[in-house]
Order: structure tokens, then C-alpha cells, then sequence
């Protein structure tokens, strides 16, 4: 049978082995905190008859002062009472401090109560039988009465001093307790774990990432443990959800080329019927027309047909489908023939306004640049339609960044889902309104890019996106990307 070390338990056994571990050291702190406890509830047992043994002498004093100060034998009698229940005190807290150790104080205690009790006693008898007491007997008892009442201080004060200590060792015993339990819980944590929770992280990370819909693998786990086969089932899933990713893209493009392509029909018949009618004129007056006219006619139809191949170009050049590549482009040439390629899908009551320097230039990969401010601007339209507004486009070059925006006047994006408008499948049209990828596209493109995106709206107010993308990035750092 393989020997088994730490590393190669499973998750379970070392979730396990933690637990057993960590019951243990709770099961040795909880029993000494108990057995602590009940020599607590001792000691505070001890302490309150050992106060009322003190509250016993200091009454007996009190009626020792009325007796010799009036003579009347009620105050002996009571005396007498307290000074028994003082006794009674004595060998009862003298049998429980037996068992922890010291009873020098008791025995002393308990010989001061004699001597006391027989010296009230000699001094009863004496003022009963009309001799008056002299003053070595008074100061005798008094002595004694001081005596027995400081000894019953003392032990007081010693008693309270245990709880005390005892309470501090408690303390100090927890806390080296908890210390010690923590220590040794990293280390063993560390020991079983630290590979384990170095995994976790590489896939909570990698988790993001894909939420963000950035596939990459992750790098491989030695050994051989769940953890490997949990990052082999994740890089099998990366795989596949890039896959699907892909095609989710692609037919997202197709979606967005089939709306373009109908409003490009309509932009087309125009140069097209113009086209038509200057062949006809020219046919119809072929044999009298004036040279100069024809030739209008004839830049007539060249002008319509170059118009003709420019919005069909447009379309092509967006629905081609290559590799990712940047160059440095004409920020303000690329807006406008993405403007020129969505116009078609624009009401007439809502207008576009571009207002970016003509030479402004950034790295760029065209096309999904294109793609990315189609769908932004196609979002803006749904935003405001049926109802009038304007779609603004500006851009601007601060240092080494170039800020573009896209504003609309429409209904705005509600606070609670604004976080959530880049996600992938998150759309707020509905079942039948949309897939919910234009704007998680958006966010990839722009990321690609090296750029940021953001969103200010106000309900009712309109939607600002904001596009920063640095001048100076180059291919490679793109391609990093």
C-alpha cells in the first residue's frame, strides 16, 4: 500500500484532518477553562461566607462596645450570638480551605474566638457580681476583638487575591490558548492547503476572466489531485466556451449585416434610379444630344455607380472576416463611415452629429472599431425611437489618451441594472428585443484595444458611453492584449 503524505490527501481527508484538529484543541482549552471555572465558583463561594464571618465579628464588636459602655446584659447576649455564629463560620470555612492547602489563619482565627469568648464571658460574670472590670481586662478584649476582625480581613483579602489570580491565569491560559490555536492552524493550513488555495485563486481568477468573456487556460497543477482535474475540466470549458463565444459572435455580425444590408437596399436604390434616368435620357436623345450634356449625363452616372461601390464596399469591408490587427487610422474617417453605414437605420426625427478633429489619428483595428460604435450607436436610436433626439459623437486627444463618447437623448439606463449592461446575454428589450451581446462586444473590442469603457445615464435624461483608448499603443502591445 503507497505511503500517503499530507500533500497527496484529498480535499476531504485534509478538510477533515483540520476539523479533528482544531475539535481537539477546543476539547483541551474548554476543559481547562471548566476545571479553572469551578475552582472559581469555589473561591467565590469561599469568599462570601468568609465576608459574612467578617460581617459576623464586626457585629460582635459592636454589641462588645454597648456592653462596656452601658452595662446592659442584651448586648452581652448578642454578643454571645454572633460570636457563636462566628465560630460556626470559622470551622465551616476552615473545612473547605482545608482542601487547598494553608489553615495557619484558620487555627489562628479560631483561638483568637476562644480566648475572646472566654475573656466576655470572665468580664460578664464580674460586672453581674458588681466588681467593675479593670483596665488590663478591658484592653484585653479589645485586643483580641481587633485581632479577630483583622485576621478575618486578611483572609478576606487572600481569598479575593485567588479569584483573581486565578481569573488572570484563565485570561492568560485562553489567550496562549487562542494564539497557540491559530499558530498551529496557519501552519497546518499552510502545509495542507497552499498549493490548494494557489489553485483556487489561478481559477477564481480565470472564472472572472470568462465572466468578463476573456478566455484564457489555465496553466497546469503537478501532481495528481483534484485540483488538477478541476483545472483540466476548466481549460476543456475555456475551449469550448471560446468556441461558442465565437460563434455567438459571428452570428451576432450576421444579425447586424442582414438589418444593415435591408436599410444599404434602400440607400442603393437611389444611385441606382439615378443611374437609370440619366441612361434613359441618353438613350431617348442619343442621336441630337449635345456632346457637353451627354458627358454630364455620362459623370452623372459614374458619380451614382462610384456611390453605389462605396456603400456596397462599406458593407463588405464590415462583414469581412479576418484576424485582429491594428494600424494607425483616421479617428474621424472611421466614425464617418460607420455613421454612413447605419444611416439607413436611423428615423428622419433623429439626427447623428459627429464632432471629432479631422486629424486626429489612434491605433485601430477598423473593423472592430466599426463594430463596436455600430452597435453603440444603433443602441442610442433604439433608445430615443419612436420619439425625436439627437445621437452625439465627440472625440478628443488629452496627452496620450483619445476620448471618444456616445450621447443620446432617450430614456436612460436604470441605476440598479447599469452594472450590469456589459455582460454577455444581459439585454433589458425583453425575450424578442435582442441577444443581450452588442454591448458585452463593445467592452471586448474596446478591451482589445487596451482602452476603457464607461456609462453615465440618468433615467429620463439620456446615455453617455465613453471610449479612452491610448494614441501610442502599437501592435504588439495590442496583440498583448
Amino acid at each position: 500500500m503507497p505511503k500517503m503524505t499530507a500533500w497527496r490527501l484529498t480535499i476531504r481527508q485534509r478538510f477533515l484532518a483540520i476539523l479533528l484538529f482544531f475539535i481537539i484543541s477546543m476539547g483541551i482549552v474548554g476543559t481547562l477553562s471548566f476545571f479553572d471555572l469551578v475552582r472559581i465558583r469555589e473561591l467565590t463561594l469561599l469568599v462570601s461566607e468568609v465576608q459574612q464571618l467578617s460581617n459576623a465579628l464586626l457585629e460582635t464588636r459592636r454589641f462588645e462596645k454597648n456592653f462596656l459602655l452601658y452595662g446592659n446584659p442584651a448586648d452581652l447576649a448578642e454578643a454571645r450570638n454572633y460570636l457563636e455564629h462566628a465560630r460556626v463560620l470559622v470551622n465551616d470555612v476552615a473545612r473547605k480551605r482545608g482542601k487547598t492547602g494553608v489553615l495557619s489563619t484558620m487555627d489562628s482565627l479560631r483561638e483568637n474566638l476562644a480566648d475572646y469568648g472566654q475573656s466576655m464571658e470572665t468580664l460578664g460574670q464580674e460586672l453581674q457580681g458588681g466588681r467593675p472590670a479593670s483596665e488590663a481586662e478591658l484592653n484585653n478584649i479589645r485586643a483580641h476583638g481587633k485581632e479577630m476582625v483583622s485576621l478575618a480581613e486578611n483572609l478576606l483579602t487572600s481569598e479575593s487575591k485567588r479569584i483573581i489570580s486565578i481569573i488572570d491565569t484563565l485570561k492568560m491560559q485562553l489567550l496562549t490558548s487562542v494564539v497557540v490555536v491559530i499558530a498551529l492552524g496557519v501552519t497546518v493550513a499552510l502545509m495542507m492547503f497552499g498549493r490548494l488555495f494557489n489553485t483556487l485563486n489561478i481559477i477564481q481568477t480565470a472564472t472572472r476572466r470568462i465572466a468578463q468573456g476573456v478566455f484564457e487556460p489555465l496553466p497546469e497543477v503537478g501532481g495528481e489531485s483534484e485540483a488538477k482535474t478541476i483545472v483540466r475540466a476548466l481549460n476543456a470549458m475555456v475551449r469550448e466556451l471560446e468556441f461558442r463565444q465565437a460563434q455567438l459572435l459571428q452570428a451576432q455580425k450576421l444579425s447586424s449585416i442582414g438589418t444593415l444590408a435591408a436599410g444599404i437596399a434602400h440607400q442603393l436604390n437611389n444611385p441606382l434610379n439615378n443611374i437609370s434616368t440619366s441612361s434613359q435620357i441618353l438613350i431617348e436623345e442619343l442621336d441630337s444630344a449635345d456632346p457637353n450634356f451627354m458627358r454630364k449625363m455620362l459623370n452623372n452616372v459614374e458619380s451614382e455607380s462610384l456611390r453605389a461601390k462605396e456603400i456596397v464596399q462599406g458593407l463588405l469591408e464590415f462583414s469581412r472576416e479576418r484576424n485582429f490587427s491594428i494600424v494607425r487610422e483616421n479617428l474621424a474617417t472611421v466614425i464617418k463611415k460607420t455613421v454612413r453605414l447605419v444611416s439607413s437605420q436611423v428615423p428622419g426625427n433623429i439626427e447623428i452629429i459627429v464632432d471629432v478633429p479631422e486629424d486626429l489619428e489612434v491605433y485601430l483595428d477598423a473593423q472592430r472599431f466599426q463594430e463596436a460604435l455600430l452597435n453603440l450607436i444603433i443602441n442610442a436610436v433604439h433608445a430615443m425611437d419612436p420619439n425625436p433626439g439627437t445621437v452625439t459623437i465627440v472625440a478628443q486627444k488629452d496627452e496620450n489618451t483619445v476620448t471618444m463618447s456616445v450621447a443620446d437623448t432617450g430614456k436612460g439606463i436604470p441605476e440598479e441594472v447599469r452594472n450590469q449592461i456589459f455582460d454577455p446575454f444581459f439585454t433589458t428589450k425583453g425575450e424578442t428585443g435582442g441577444t443581450g451581446l452588442g454591448l458585452s462586444i463593445v467592452y471586448g473590442i474596446v478591451e482589445k484595444h487596451g482602452g476603457k469603457i464607461t456609462v453615465d445615464s440618468e433615467p429620463g435624461a439620456g446615455t453617455t458611453f465613453t471610449i479612452r483608448i491610448p494614441t501610442d499603443m502599437t501592435e504588439q502591445q495590442a496583440r498583448e492584449q
